[in-house]
């Protein structure tokens, strides 16, 4: 089965409200992978399931809370998300803890990205309607590169390393990490 979304959260963080968007999506016709409703077998492994459905789909919903801070398995989630080239829509589920700023809860490299807050409950079905909308649209292909430097001489492409790197985090190859 393909899928249009791929989850990643904290199991630290409220699951409730990640529950509550994956109804709203799957209602509105967005075909959601979740770990916790599509995981119902340890084969492939938990790593190589999830690398092998981020690699199909083109957009991921990061779920932010203080849980996520924490998690390496989110951390590498929306990264490999980027290098895969999936659109990646971050969502604050939970506020920071002890008075901490949210906004440093958000990955450096997210935080000039758009990011909807499901925390108020009062405006949460107005983001999640937002939120599907967003989803719904068709992706705009990338811009040609304009005004970019040719490769240096010499340049050797590396994707093979990459490729066995990526495999060896996510548990694919036969020495995984």
């Amino acid at each position: 089965m393909s899928f249009d979304v791929f989850f990643s959260y904290a199991r630290k963080d409220p699951t409730d409200i990640v529950a509550e968007v994956y109804d709203r999506l799957t209602e509105n016709g967005i075909s959601v992978w979740w770990d916790v409703k599509e995981m119902t077998q340890r084969e492939p492994t938990f790593t190589e399931e999830i690398g092998l459905i981020i690699k199909k789909v083109k957009r991921l919903v990061l779920f932010i809370g203080p849980g996520m801070a924490e998690s390496e398995y989110v951390d590498a989630e929306w990264r490999y998300a980027r290098a895969c080239g999936v659109k990646v829509y971050p969502l604050i589920i939970r506020h920071s803890e002890n008075g901490g700023r949210t906004l440093d809860l958000v990955p450096q490299r997210l935080r000039k990205m758009h990011i909807r807050d499901l925390t108020d409950p009062g405006s949460r079905n107005v983001e999640l309607d937002k939120l599907i909308r967003d989803l719904t649209e068709e992706l705009r292909p990338l811009a040609p590169l304009l005004n970019v430097p040719a490769l240096p001489n010499g340049y050797v492409e590396r994707n093979v390393y990459l490729d066995t790197l990526v495999d060896r985090f996510f548990g694919q190859g036969s020495d995984s990490i």
